[in-house]
């Protein structure tokens, strides 16, 4: 369910999709905001920026606007926009840390799985685990110390194996909780009731209906 507003009004999932998160232009009062191109933006100084942003690759009004829509349809606190799946994929692991472990849906996308194997165990040390998370039993073996995040794909890609996150969540109270969609969006599924610490999208087939 969508929060109340303060008039006790919950708007729409369509009404979010347009008007959600900080669509507010604070040059010329727009009703929709600009595209905002510039790289750079006026600085007082070395150490302080004038407004809100000061370099595009932290953060610009375009995709300041996007990321706070996210955050509105999913309910949650916080979205960052990346140039890539690979690149949230790799922002995401950042909360593991050195020689940790993470159990991973199996049959995982295998972009995500040669990023993890090739990649993030050699340099990080992080154990992955690949698991069948539909199976309680299967979370519960392999559900042993060290383990610092699960990583559940639902749909996999390409198997179109489906994970229940409700049931994964009651088991593993403890860890980090990712969901990782390639396919499905807030449209179809919402997270009032489920623990999770983050929620990665693949923008092209599933926020742009590739």
């Amino acid at each position: 369910m969508v929060p109340n507003n303060d008039e006790g009004f919950a708007p729409s999932l369509a009404t979010l999709a347009i008007h959600g998160g900080n669509q507010k232009d604070k040059g010329h009062n727009a009703i929709v905001p600009p595209i905002t191109t510039a790289t750079s933006f006026v600085q007082e100084s070395l150490d302080s920026a004038a407004g809100d942003f000061c370099y595009s690759r932290c953060g610009n009004p375009t995709r300041y606007a996007y990321e706070t829509c996210l955050a509105s349809l999913e309910e949650g606190t916080y979205a960052t926009a990346t140039a890539s799946g690979v690149a949230a994929i790799s922002l995401a692991l950042e909360l593991v840390p050195k020689d940790s472990k993470v159990l991973v849906m199996k049959g995982v996308y295998g972009g995500t799985h040669r990023l993890f194997e090739k990649v993030r165990r050699r340099n990080n040390g992080i154990l992955f685990e690949y698991v069948d998370l539909q199976e309680t039993s299967e979370i519960q073996r392999f559900l042993t110390d060290g383990v610092e995040m699960i990583w559940i794909e639902t749909p996999t890609n390409p198997l179109l194996n489906l994970v229940d996150i409700a049931k994964v969540c009651s088991i593993a109270q403890k860890q980090k909780i990712l969901v990782s969609f390639r396919f499905l969006t807030m449209i179809v599924l919402t997270w009032p009731y489920f623990r999770l610490v983050l929620i990665t999208h693949l923008r092209l087939p599933g926020i742009n209906s590739h």
